[in-house]
Formats: C-alpha cells, sequence, structure tokens
C-alpha cells in the first residue's frame, strides 16, 4: 500500500510538473537527474524505476483503479506520452547543474525532476529557476 501511495505521489509530481501550453503536445519530455552511480546509485536506481513506473501507467491504458490509468497517454492532453531523459549526476552539484542546462537547452525538456541530494537539488533548481522550467523534488529536505 505504502508503494502504491508513493507510486501515486510521484505520477502526481509529474503531472503537476506539465506546462498547461502543451495541451497539444504529442510528447512531453521531463529531465530526471539522480546519483545513477557512486555510493548512492542503489537509492538512484529505486527512484529511476519508480518514476519509469509512473510514467508507463501514465502512457498505456492499464487495469489500475487509478484515474491516470484508464486512458492511453494523458487525456486531457489528447492522449501526449511522457519521455522520461535520465541523467546522472554522481551526487556533484556542479554536474548536477550542469546537465540540467543540457536537459533544458540541448533536450528541450519541458520540467526537470529529481536529485536526491540537497546540494544537488539547489544547483538544480536555480538552473529551472532561470530558464523558466519547472522542477518537482520531492526526496530531498534540507534547505
Amino acid at each position: 500500500m505504502m508503494k502504491l501511495t508513493k507510486l501515486t505521489i510521484t505520477s502526481a509530481l509529474i503531472f503537476a510538473l506539465l506546462p498547461w501550453n502543451l495541451f497539444a503536445a504529442k510528447e512531453i519530455r521531463i529531465g530526471v537527474i539522480y546519483p545513477l552511480s557512486g555510493n548512492f546509485a542503489a537509492a538512484g536506481r529505486q527512484l529511476r524505476a519508480g518514476a519509469e513506473l509512473a510514467a508507463e501507467i501514465a502512457n498505456k491504458t492499464m487495469n489500475l483503479d487509478m484515474s491516470m490509468a484508464k486512458a492511453k497517454g494523458i487525456a486531457s492532453m489528447d492522449g501526449a506520452q511522457i519521455k522520461l531523459i535520465f541523467k546522472d549526476h554522481e551526487a556533484n552539484p556542479t554536474l548536477g547543474a550542469d546537465l540540467a542546462k543540457k536537459l533544458v537547452l540541448d533536450d528541450k525538456v519541458d520540467g526537470l525532476m529529481g536529485c536526491y541530494h540537497s546540494s544537488v537539488t539547489k544547483t538544480v533548481s536555480a538552473v529551472a529557476e532561470q530558464y523558466g522550467v519547472p522542477m518537482i523534488n520531492g526526496t530531498s529536505t534540507s534547505p
């Protein structure tokens, strides 16, 4: 039950960062920045799996008791699909900021998600604010 609650919250967060002007989009690109190598890789892999599961539920028609699982894609956005683009910040705040810039400027993401480490979240959120890209972080806790 707790995993389903976390999944529901993660899914809601993904959808919350979608700009309203994307209603006609066929694909919503979300940049996801987690520690996928190094000492915190296990946590990063779990967070990645949760994000992938949330996107899968949103992108496919599934027999789940969740409104977002009833239609293929995001119904209110003409069935737009979520595409997650993962980056490994290696627990490095400078690298995290650089990856966020790359995701925004090169990969043209519609939003950012991550980072697990508060120090990385601080630099990534500054990039998100600078470029006016919404960011959701459900894991960092330090101010």
